[in-house]
């Protein structure tokens, strides 16, 4: 999988970094990834970086980030985005997740950082 899925310790986030396209494989890939990094977690605070990503996502994936979104118990979702397509994209998966309102859209890494814990 080309996409960086991580857990930055000294800020508590998991961060999931989107280069290129994102298909179904991706999403289950990260669906895993993302429960192992969570599962000892309370709350799931998440950073995906959409930066390099591609302005696509099929409805397949949309269902599988909703799934994910109702097992973890995700407090905030923050996303990375630049691109005006990229960020509709974005709007379209914040749309089907449950915690719609835990979620914000931001320019940079420190802008996302700082919202997603609360300084």
């Amino acid at each position: 999988m080309k996409h960086e899925i991580s857990f930055d310790e000294r800020n508590d986030i998991i961060v999931m970094r989107v280069k290129g396209e994102f298909n179904l494989q991706d999403a289950m890939e990260t669906v895993d990834k993302m429960d192992e990094l969570g599962k000892d977690k309370k709350t799931i605070l998440v950073m995906a970086d959409m930066r390099e990503a591609a302005p696509k996502l099929d409805k397949d994936v949309r269902k599988l980030m909703q799934d994910l979104s109702k097992r973890m118990k995700m407090q905030k979702f923050a996303m990375i985005v630049t691109n005006p397509a990229i960020r509709i994209v974005g709007k379209i998966v914040i749309a089907t997740m449950r915690n719609a309102r835990g979620s914000a859209f931001f320019r940079t890494e420190e802008e996302a950082i700082h919202w997603l814990k609360g300084d």
